[in-house]
């Protein structure tokens, strides 16, 4: 494995994991922070519960792009499927762990179909 890509990916997808979309995706549409309804996560089902299936279905989908995304960047550089692995870790420890949630977030279903 190239030690450098490995890094890289696993950064890229790190900060792409973080992407808090349930919070985002609520406050936009709806004007309030899902963490202070229901069960407090960020994540599809509160969303669900708590705002309906339109913009659950969309933190779903926005959670499985993000990391899709990341893989489909670091896979255009290289095949190395140790990279390419390193890089699903990193986004899944971002939505877990994510940097613009003080390093709390979800449990990463959503991200891990993805």
């Amino acid at each position: 494995m190239n030690v450098l890509l490995g890094v890289g990916g696993f950064f890229l997808g790190y900060v792409f994991g973080s992407i808090p979309c349930g919070l985002w995706l609520v406050r936009a549409f709806h004007g309030i922070d899902i963490r202070n309804y229901g069960s407090g996560n960020i994540g599809t089902t509160n969303v669900f519960r708590t705002v309906g299936t339109r913009t659950a279905a969309a933190v779903l989908l926005g959670d499985m792009l993000k990391g899709i995304a990341a893989l489909m960047i670091v896979s255009r550089f290289t095949a190395d499927p140790s990279v390419v692995a390193v890089t699903a870790l990193g986004a899944l420890l971002g939505h877990n762990y994510s940097l613009f949630l003080g390093f709390k977030g979800g449990k990463a279903v959503a991200t891990g179909l993805g």
